[in-house]
């Protein structure tokens, strides 16, 4: 007998509401998230009343922590384009040093959404300071894909059935179809969620798109030491991906499926 595939939508829902937990303090709300950062802290946001709306933002953390690891996004040319093709994706600015946008009564879980995944995306860019040239990992797939002559697209909101996802690389495929690729450097539970509430939300607006995650399961970018993937992780993305790569496979036969239709 074939088992009911559960809600996981209703499930994600829950699971997130349940660890959601606010502060207030001087009229500003912080919101502590299950979402983890690539150190694997829950990341925080902070609402802030705005002439009728709000001003949410991180409140520093994010850059300031970037510094602590010696990844301060002005000190390359590279770090800044990376970062400015993420707050355009994504609608934000940086005000001060706070990554922040403004937001309705109506749009504020979009928007609060949209800042959690700049907020991962650009944490990442401490691994720029273990690689020599000054790369991370979205860097690294996109120069891949350039040596193998691959037609892609970046950074791209796709909206779904409720919210817009950002999605790292598409790739066109035969027949108008499309594949959408989500990236994930830092590779856990919660990321694994995130990933395919997305891939849920997407697939009701968009039933013929594929949804696939490319890993990166090394422990260095530099160095093709695998790092371990716990089953849980790979186990939820499998749920609801139609395929999932790992970046230290990539010399291996078979992953140019990565991009070519079946």
């Amino acid at each position: 007998m074939i088992q009911p595939v559960p809600d996981f939508a209703a499930q994600y829902a829950e699971w997130l509401t349940s660890r959601l937990s606010t502060t207030e303090y001087d009229g500003i709300t912080e919101l502590s998230t299950p979402i983890l950062d690539p150190f694997n802290d829950g990341m925080r946001v902070y609402v802030q009343p705005n002439n009728g709306g709000f001003i949410i933002h991180d409140n520093g953390i994010t850059l300031e922590t970037l510094s602590l690891f010696g990844a301060d996004i002005h000190s390359t040319t590279r770090r800044t384009s990376i970062t400015n093709t993420v707050l355009n994706t994504c609608g934000l600015t940086i005000e001060g040093d706070r990554i922040q946008t403004l937001a309705t009564k109506s749009n504020l879980p979009q928007r609060m959404h949209f800042l959690l995944c700049a907020m991962q995306r650009i944490s990442d860019l401490w691994q720029t300071v273990r690689s020599p040239s000054g790369s991370n990992f979205f860097e690294h797939v996109c120069s891949y894909l350039d040596e193998k002559d691959v037609l892609y697209t970046t950074n791209l909101a796709i909206p779904g059935k409720t919210v817009q996802h950002p999605i790292d690389i598409v790739i066109p495929l035969p027949k108008r179809r499309e594949r959408l690729v989500k990236l994930i450097s830092t590779p856990n539970t919660n990321m694994a969620k995130v990933v395919s509430f997305s891939w849920i939300e997407i697939q009701q607006v968009r039933p013929d798109a594929e949804r696939v995650v490319l890993i990166n399961d090394e422990s260095s970018i530099d160095k093709q030491e695998t790092k371990r993937v716990s089953e849980q992780t790979e186990a939820i993305l499998r749920g609801y991906s139609n395929n999932i790569f790992f970046w230290s496979m990539r010399d291996k036969p078979g992953f140019e499926k990565f991009w070519l239709a079946a």
